[in-house]
C-alpha cells in the first residue's frame, strides 16, 4: 500500500510540475516581450482594443499643459492639437464631446502614446497620438 501511495504521489507532482511548466511556457510567450514600450497592464489592454494597425505604442504618463489649437469630434472622443510651447503642436485624444474650446488652455493626464495612428472616424493618420484625460483643476 505504500508503494502505491508514493507513485500516486509522483505521478500527481509530475502532472502538477508539467502544467506548471506548459502555463508559464504558453505566458511567457503571450506576454514575455517587455520591450514593447507599454508601461503597464491597463495600457497594453488599451493598446490592445485599439487593433494591430493601430500604430506602435508607448507608455507615456505624466502632464501636458497646452493651448488648444485645434479640436476634431469623432463619436465619443475628442482630439485636440495642443499648442505646448514645442515645433509641432502635441495631438491629443480625451473622451468626451464638450470637453474644452479652442483656445483654452488645458492640462491632461497623459496615458499612452500610439506612433502613426489612424482614426477611422476621421479618416486621418497621426504621426503621434497622445491619449489622455482631462485633468481637473
Amino acid at each position: 500500500m505504500a508503494a502505491y501511495a508514493g507513485e500516486r504521489y509522483y505521478l500527481f507532482m509530475r502532472t502538477i510540475c508539467l502544467a506548471l511548466w506548459i502555463v508559464l511556457t504558453v505566458g511567457c510567450s503571450a506576454g514575455g516581450n517587455h520591450d514593447n514600450g507599454v508601461a503597464d497592464k491597463g495600457q497594453r489592454i488599451a493598446g490592445a482594443a485599439m487593433g494591430p494597425h493601430s500604430g506602435a505604442a508607448e507608455g507615456v504618463s505624466g502632464q501636458l499643459v497646452g493651448q488648444i489649437i485645434e479640436r476634431l469630434r469623432a463619436g465619443t472622443y475628442t482630439y485636440l492639437a495642443l499648442d505646448t510651447g514645442a515645433d509641432e503642436p502635441a495631438w491629443v485624444v480625451v473622451m468626451g464631446r464638450n470637453v474644452a474650446d479652442v483656445g483654452e488652455r488645458i492640462r491632461v493626464n497623459t496615458m499612452a502614446t500610439r506612433k502613426d495612428f489612424h482614426s477611422r472616424k476621421l479618416d486621418r493618420r497621426f504621426e503621434r497620438l497622445i491619449f489622455a484625460s482631462i485633468a481637473k483643476n
